[in-house]
């Protein structure tokens, strides 16, 4: 009986801790490769992308821009912001209809983030890790 409690605690623990694994390797944060930031911690990227952080070290006005519902989209929310997509969705419907903020732009895919990042100094976004290349820099982030 004590073997079988094991086995199932096992198997439970592996089964929570892959998707964690999986996400994580899902999205990569990127900024225009200008931008002097090289790490983030995930409070910090929270803070962005929730606009309760809205400036660089530098002092210049944060740019956020978001992917349209795709997996990145979701893994990035589910993992960073601890929301779902609809939540975050709702979260910046409320900041607009109060007035305590203008939601991010939307963009259709990593392709599209990936230009508007290389073309816009303050920018940062989300992607495929597949995706990256010389036209944007990908932050760390640290816990």
């Amino acid at each position: 009986m004590r073997y079988c409690l094991d086995v199932i605690l096992v198997v439970l623990l592996v089964a929570v801790s892959v998707p964690e694994a999986a996400r994580a390797a899902d999205y990569v944060l990127v900024v225009n490769r200008d931008n002097p930031v090289k790490t983030l911690t995930e409070q910090e990227a929270r803070l962005m992308f929730l606009g309760k952080k809205t400036a660089w070290p530098d002092g210049r006005s944060v740019t956020i821009v978001l992917q349209d519902g795709k997996k990145a989209h979701s893994s990035f929310v589910q993992g960073v912001l601890h929301r779902s997509s609809q939540q975050y969705g709702i979260y910046w419907k409320k900041a607009l209809f109060t007035g305590t903020a203008i939601p991010p732009r939307t963009l259709k895919g990593d392709a599209d983030v990936k230009a508007f990042v290389a073309t816009t100094p303050t920018a940062i976004g989300y992607i495929s890790p597949e995706t990256v290349d010389a036209s944007v820099r990908v932050l760390e982030v640290r816990q």
